[in-house]
């Protein structure tokens, strides 16, 4: 007979181990999010395997008809604000000549994607003109920061609509100010 540490080591390599309570929670989970979003935050110290858990999940929630979009907080100085949602963003539209992209510029989201294009500039339609650095706006600063968490919204929420959305923020405990305010 076999230890149950011996029986771990001889799984193959690449299967998860250690977490299932937390896999299950997760797996139920996913059987419910069409019908209505949830959050879940996943906590612990450094190096327990709180983003092999995510990565785990994520593998399997297409089986869900549910995309999966990461964003990753950047620990260093140097990443610009919003930088997991501008990875976000980026994985829900696509490339600049997705289908995804075309019908977002297309759709009642249009107006929205003007003012996230401030971050996240490749969505800005080819023919619309680029706002300079520095340039004055008549808005004021909360009022603007409002409409862009608004529109980052109004965007995950076309794009949830499209299809079920799972949206992972890696590192969270290292995001920026903003990053969090957004969350």
């Amino acid at each position: 007979m076999t230890s149950h540490s011996e029986r771990d080591w001889q799984r193959p390599p690449g299967s998860f181990v250690g977490r299932e309570r937390e896999l299950a929670e997760l797996r139920s989970a996913l059987e419910e999010i069409p019908e209505r979003g949830q959050v879940f935050l996943i906590s612990g110290e450094p190096g327990i395997g709180k983003t092999r858990l995510a990565e785990e999940i994520s593998r399997e929630a297409p089986s869900h008809r549910m995309r999966v979009v990461w964003g990753r907080c950047w620990e260093g100085e140097g990443a610009p604000a919003f930088w997991p949602w501008i990875q976000v963003i980026r994985g829900c539209v696509g490339t600049t000549d997705s289908p995804e992209r075309r019908a977002l510029l297309a759709s009642d989201a249009a107006v929205a994607i003007e003012t996230v294009a401030q971050i996240v500039p490749e969505l800005r339609r080819p023919d619309a003109k680029a706002i300079r650095p520095g340039a004055k706006s008549d808005i004021d600063p909360d009022s603007a920061r409002f409409r862009l968490l608004d529109s980052v919204s109004t965007l995950l929420r076309y794009a949830a609509q499209r299809a079920p959305l799972a949206i992972v923020i890696d590192d969270i405990h290292d995001a920026d100010k903003a990053s969090i305010e957004m969350l």
